[in-house]
């Protein structure tokens, strides 16, 4: 998978937040689910910065 910039796990009933973290080690890329999309969103709306670690690195953004 040299040629992406990265993963995206696209299904909400699939239980990715604790692989996200390993998985971006393993592939030295940023993995994004739809779960953690949406976290980010509300997030985003509320006007609040995540910055909360093991969750990937979408969720580490200030």
């Amino acid at each position: 998978m040299p040629e992406a910039d990265g993963v995206l796990i696209s299904y909400t009933n699939f239980r990715t937040i604790e692989v996200i973290e390993p998985l971006e080690r393993d592939l030295r890329k940023p993995v994004v689910s739809s779960n953690t999309a949406s976290v980010w969103l509300a997030l985003h709306e509320l006007g609040i910065s995540p910055n909360i670690k093991g969750f990937g690195k979408l969720l580490e953004c200030n």
